[in-house]
């Protein structure tokens, strides 16, 4: 019996033991350990205002895409025009003059394609309607807004 009481005990303390460690090791990093993690993004660096414009712009193609969804979602392909129209090539000319020189080659690619793709995007909803054409639109722009994000970050404020 005592030996069934030391087998018994030595593996609760074996189990409480591992789940210690389990739970030590899924602790967060210390703040000193979270800062030496770097993001491998490139940095773009912008003054507050180009950064207000940038992100603007980013938060107007999320209210496009929006109201893309909404007009798909409500089975009237033709409502998407005016939300995708509004992230076409026509915002472009409100860009700040200082901005190109600041902004990597890629990322300005990268950017002109998504306001064409949304050009393309309204064209289609306003002509064919064809709702599977539209969504494999809206699935390009979603990739290159990916792409984006994962590849630069904004600094500055």
């Amino acid at each position: 019996m005592a030996s069934t009481s030391r087998i018994i005990a030595s593996s609760i303390l074996t189990i409480a033991l591992t789940i210690g460690l389990a739970v030590f090791s899924l602790a967060p990093p210390s703040p000193a350990t979270a800062q030496d993690v770097s993001d491998p993004r490139q940095e773009i660096k912008l003054d507050p205002a180009e950064r207000a414009f940038v992100l603007a712009e980013m938060r107007g193609f999320l209210q496009s895409v929006e109201g893309v969804i909404g007009a798909l979602a409500a089975d009237r392909v033709a409502d998407a025009q005016p939300s995708a129209a509004k992230s076409g090539m026509r915002v472009m000319h409100s860009v700040p003059p200082t901005l190109p020189t600041k902004l990597p080659k890629e990322f300005m690619m990268m950017g002109r394609a998504t306001h064409q793709a949304f050009d393309a995007l309204a064209e289609e909803a306003a002509s064919m309607g064809d709702k599977t054409a539209v969504l494999k639109q809206l699935e390009t722009i979603l990739n290159t807004c990916n792409t984006c994000h994962s590849s630069y970050r904004l600094s500055g404020r």
